[in-house]
């Protein structure tokens, strides 16, 4: 299950090949990419989104770091 550095996701300790997740960013983040990941055919994530920082005082967005605690997904 992927962990999304300064987000979060709904997945499930044991995730189907097939099966999706959702990611949201925590306040002050911008979710850059699609919200839904697919657990893939090749047991292994889809793309990963990037929650980046939105600063509201210059509009300006910094890089925050995804980093997937573990990016294989499990056949049940």
């Amino acid at each position: 299950m992927p962990t999304i550095s300064n987000g979060i996701s709904d997945a499930e300790v044991e995730t189907a090949v097939g099966s999706s997740i959702s990611v949201r960013c925590d306040d002050g983040y911008k979710l850059v990419g699609n919200e839904t990941v697919v657990c893939e055919e090749s047991n292994t994530w889809g793309q990963l989104p990037e929650c980046k920082w939105a600063s509201k005082k210059n509009q300006r967005a910094e890089s925050a770091h995804l980093a997937p605690s573990l990016d294989t997904c499990l056949i049940l």
